[in-house]
């Protein structure tokens, strides 16, 4: 069910944006720390759990996996025992490491393998030099989860509905959620590819955006028009751009969920068209 966006503005999301990245940055570490590597990183990368509302790693042992619940910043753990959970609300990065520490060891796990840095950096925060978590309003933190609940099953469809697509999943460098359809390109055999997902943010759009975006990048001129206020994003990338602070100028839930439905299979159409046939 679509939750109403526009409680608060898109641009009093950064700061939940930021504490929740560094947040899942403890899963990330999990999986690249434990879990058999893949070339792409996508050993780190996560999963919706639309009944739980978290961000769910693929599995570390045969008996755990880590999640992440974006509304209240909680640190979840699954095995066959139950489910433990960890508030990072109030807590520094030391005390969350300690935590996820302390349960890998659980699991024979040498928790040293935490420590290790990761192959890229996120933006700064209080959280580096000792802050903690908790900075961002309760109330942020609750309408930056509903971006990710309430786009996720639009991907899905997308998933489901094209044999090309690969699973719908929230990779920890960028945080988007997303899913990639891979084709071969026409008159050759490179391949073009067409990305579809929801960005919580970045250095382009501060506030979480929807996207379907291109590669190779189609020739200016031959981009059609887009459904409004969808736009063409066409310096440094290409793509289709819903952004939040537009959608929530639609007056309704109903309304917000049908302009994104049409964005996401109009520029999946588009794409395909210049791409492919």
């Amino acid at each position: 069910m679509w939750k109403m966006l526009g409680v608060v503005p898109p641009s009093e999301l950064i700061d939940a944006r930021l504490e929740a990245h560094h947040a899942a940055q403890w899963i990330a570490r999990a999986t690249r720390a434990y879990c058999q590597p893949e070339s792409d990183d996508s050993h780190t990368n996560m999963a919706w759990d639309s009944q739980a509302q978290a961000l769910v790693s693929r599995p570390i042992t045969a008996n755990l996996t880590l999640g992440l619940r974006l509304e209240d910043l909680t640190l979840l753990a699954r095995s066959k025992e139950g489910e433990e959970s960890f508030s990072l609300i109030g807590q520094t990065e030391v005390a969350a490491g300690e935590w996820v520490g302390d349960l890998v060891s659980q699991y024979g796990l040498d928790y040293q393998k935490l420590k290790e840095p990761g192959p890229y950096t996120l933006a700064d925060h209080s959280l580096d030099s000792g802050g903690t978590y908790g900075t961002a309003e309760a109330k942020s933190r609750k309408e930056f989860a509903r971006y990710y609940s309430n786009v996720t099953p639009f991907l899905e469809v997308v998933y489901d509905t094209h044999s090309q697509a690969s699973p719908v999943r929230c990779w920890p460098h960028f945080f988007d959620i997303a899913t990639l359809l891979t084709f071969e390109q026409k008159g050759t055999s490179d391949k073009a590819t067409i990305g579809v997902g929801l960005s919580p943010g970045d250095a382009t759009f501060p506030e979480p955006y929807v996207y379907v975006s291109l590669w190779p990048h189609p020739l200016k001129e031959s981009l059609p028009s887009l459904i409004a206020p969808a736009f063409w994003q066409t310096e440094g990338f290409t793509a289709v751009i819903l952004r939040s602070g537009d959608l929530i100028s639609e007056i309704s839930a109903e309304q917000q969920k049908t302009k994104v439905k049409a964005i996401i299979e109009q520029g999946v159409k588009e794409s395909i068209q210049l791409l492919i046939n």
